[in-house]
């Protein structure tokens, strides 16, 4: 039996006497896209940064099952495209990239293959603020892939985006992580979209956050975004997470009224 990626065994995180995160226990699997889904305020967020170590847990236990230590192997992509604005696209993304002993040579021609797969290679030499947000996200996404990581964290990449442009990076990102193969953690707010992406969904409680539900979602791979919505499972599926998701909703409003 093959050991998962990631491990996450009785977390806990505290701000203050504020307890955000309270024995969460998770598994991530090789090659896995996971969608975490719950309630505002339920730390989601903070579990991503824990993961990716830009902040520390107050107790419990992460083990990552890595293939080597040589190099930093997760990936984040945030809300908001944190891209360097007095770097060029093609440099916004090779500066990311930890594949030890590769040359600058190397390093731009596997990047704008990347820009290809996305419809940008005619921008690759453009900065930041000379192209759209949803073009900026794009490129949020390519640099996530391209840094080496194995395990890759997505913070509602796409939740300022218009329908039209969600609907593309949904599909560049499956079309992009089933090339590669990654273990993805994706954050979203979004039934619809949690569906379309995931393999697994984990849903987290109101309070003192922790994954108080699994959902697998059975839609065969591939994946057209602008159709999985019609299958069946969908639908099903659809109906089962809103019931547990609603009661977990009305839970934080009573607790926010309190």
């Amino acid at each position: 039996m093959t050991m998962p990626l990631v491990q996450v065994s009785n977390l806990s995180k505290t701000f203050g006497d504020h307890m955000v995160l309270n024995d969460v226990s998770l598994k991530l699997e090789k090659q896995e896209f996971v969608s975490l889904l719950g309630p505002s305020g339920c730390g989601k967020t903070v579990l991503l940064r824990i993961l990716s170590g830009l902040i520390s847990k107050t107790g419990g236990e992460v083990v990552y099952n890595f293939p080597s230590n040589d190099h930093i192997l997760i990936s984040m992509a945030f809300q908001k495209s944190p891209l360097f604005p007095w770097l060029s696209l093609i440099d916004n993304v090779t500066i990311c990239m930890n594949k030890n002993g590769m040359s600058k040579r190397d390093k731009k021609d596997i990047a704008i293959e990347f820009f290809k797969k996305a419809n940008l290679e005619k921008f690759v030499k453009y900065y930041p603020d000379e192209i759209s947000g949803g073009m900026r996200q794009k490129v949020n996404i390519i640099r996530c892939f391209c840094s080496g990581g194995e395990l890759i964290l997505m913070d509602e990449p796409f939740v300022f985006l218009d329908f039209i442009q969600r609907t593309e990076l949904q599909q560049f990102t499956l079309k992009i992580w089933q090339e590669q193969k990654k273990t993805l953690l994706f954050v979203t707010h979004n039934l619809n979209e949690a569906i379309i992406l995931s393999d697994r969904i984990l849903l987290m409680s109101a309070s003192q956050g922790k994954v108080v539900k699994e959902f697998n979602v059975t839609i065969p791979r591939p994946r057209d975004v602008k159709n999985a919505r019609f299958e069946p499972s969908f639908i099903n599926l659809f109906k089962e997470i809103t019931f547990d998701l609603s009661a977990e909703i009305n839970q934080a409003k009573k607790l926010y009224n309190e």
